[in-house]
């Protein structure tokens, strides 16, 4: 199931990224599932410090293809910012099953 889904992954994240990247999107993808998590939170799952090159390579490709979204969009800088799967990102993940 991880391989289908970096796979799908890569065919919607605009930018070329390596397999290692695509497969810990997708476990983020899996984990948010569950209930939306901190940017920090979603960082130490991957055992990834809390810095904006992180955030850039991992949660702002998800963000730009639909599959994560802030859940406070107005407030991007709010300490109480967490992401949250879309609807297009549930698709995604059962589409799998």
């Amino acid at each position: 199931m991880a391989h289908n889904l970096a796979g799908l992954i890569g065919s919607l994240v605009a930018d070329q990224v390596d397999d290692q990247v695509l497969g810990m999107m997708g476990k983020l993808l899996l984990w948010v599932q569950t209930e939306p998590r901190k940017r920090s939170e979603l960082l130490k799952h991957l055992s990834l410090s809390n810095h904006n090159d992180n955030v850039k390579k991992y949660l702002e490709p998800l963000e730009a293809a639909g599959l994560l979204a802030k859940t406070l969009p107005d407030k991007p800088q709010s300490p109480k910012q967490k992401y949250s799967l879309t609807e297009k990102g549930r698709a995604l993940l059962s589409s799998l099953t």
